[in-house]
């Protein structure tokens, strides 16, 4: 599930714009990450006899570190919570916790700046690391938790599905982290959509790919079905989720990325249509082609007609004329089926075909919307599922 998609323009785009520009072939540069992110210097990293090197106080301060550098002596004392370091310019050995260590030719200067190597000062830390030669790119990840940390990380996963199980909304939302960028959205959403329909979800698997005492983060595969209520789209999700502690070492959701899902047999949704009365068959039928003709027409005032208002429609709106200034697509509705109705709900699966003029090629899209009746009038709820994308 997501917030209004566009029709999975962005990936349509990714198809439309394809192969459209090239770039000459040159040296790749060398990039830093750190449990993925990458780091940045004020002078790019320079490979020394194999080895990465870098500016030494951007590296330290990124890795944690508060720095006291001695410009006379070329000292570097470096200092965090768990080490510390220091080293000098020229020296035999650093002095790392105490203990003496080989310095080996990884502390240098370089037209006038004093360099370290990555690996060198990343492995003092207590990070693993690794290169990709073919990105060009070191990577540095902390090193897994203990047991008892590992235990307390996962633990978080034990205590969502007990809420869901309950259908506590409340329960869930105290699991999240009260600064996280997706609170908001949750507290307004989450407790009527429990109220509605009740699920089951089961963590297929679970991992730890990166971990510090700040944030951990955890990769999953969940299946997630329906239980009762109203119509769910079954589903199997990978997903990735960024804890952070409070301030009693709780460990909670910051956030939560949607990595890939695969929903159970959208073709066959569209053979599950449920008996709906003429006047408000009518209805739908004829939001769909509304909105459909609106994307065509890259008519965006029109589009907005066809949705009931929510928070951020205003920025969906401008997303919609650049997807539309970029790309020229034209949407048929192959076959449509109503296959949830209710007096003031229902949830539609539509079929189309979707043409990206100026690469002639075609995408074939199964997308599940939920419809709201306001008023006596049918409008598209602001969540929807991309249920299946195929190019023809």
């Amino acid at each position: 599930m997501k917030r209004w998609s566009m029709l999975g323009l962005t990936g349509l785009l990714l198809f439309g714009l394809a192969g459209t520009a090239s770039a000459a072939s040159k040296p790749q540069e060398i990039k830093v990450l750190l449990n993925g992110k990458a780091l940045t210097f004020q002078v790019a990293p320079a490979s020394i006899k194999g080895s990465t090197f870098v500016e030494f106080r951007s590296l330290f301060t990124q890795l944690g570190y508060t720095i006291n550098y001695d410009a006379k002596t070329k000292t570097i004392q470096a200092k965090s919570d768990e080490h510390e370091i220091k080293m000098t310019v020229g020296g035999d050995v650093a002095f790392v916790d105490g203990k003496t260590v080989p310095i080996n030719g990884q502390l240098q200067s370089l037209s006038g700046r004093t360099v370290v190597g990555v690996r060198f000062i990343a492995t003092l830390s207590g990070k693993d690391v690794s290169w990709d030669a073919a990105a060009s790119t070191v990577q540095i990840v902390d090193k897994g938790p203990t047991a008892q940390e590992k235990a307390a990380v996962l633990g978080l996963f034990d205590k969502l599905k007990l809420a869901e199980a309950a259908s506590d909304s409340k329960g869930i939302i105290q699991l999240v982290a009260e600064d996280a960028p997706i609170r908001e959205a949750l507290e307004q959403t989450l407790p009527a959509r429990m109220e509605r329909v009740k699920t089951s979800t089961t963590v297929l698997d679970k991992k730890i790919v990166s971990f510090s005492k700040d944030e951990a983060v955890v990769v999953t595969k969940e299946r997630t079905e329906r239980v009762s209520g109203d119509y769910y789209f079954n589903n199997t999700s990978e997903n990735q989720y960024t804890l952070h502690p409070d301030a009693s070492g709780q460990w909670l959701i910051y956030n939560i990325e949607t990595l890939g899902v695969e929903y159970d047999n959208p073709d066959a949704l569209l053979n599950q249509a449920v008996a709906v009365p003429d006047e408000d068959k009518a209805a739908i039928d004829a939001l769909l082609k509304a909105q459909n003709d609106a994307y065509n027409a890259e008519d965006t005032d029109a589009f907005k007609a066809t949705v009931v208002p929510f928070e951020g429609l205003d920025e969906t709106l401008e997303s919609l004329k650049n997807v539309f200034s970029q790309v020229d697509i034209t949407y048929t509705i192959e076959k449509s089926a109503i296959v949830s109705f209710g007096d003031d709900r229902a949830v539609v699966v539509q079929s189309k075909i979707a043409e990206v003029k100026e690469q002639d090629v075609k995408i074939r899209l199964i997308q599940g919307n939920e419809l709201v009746k306001q008023d006596g009038k049918w409008l598209f709820d602001q969540t929807e599922y991309v249920l299946k994308q195929e190019q023809l």
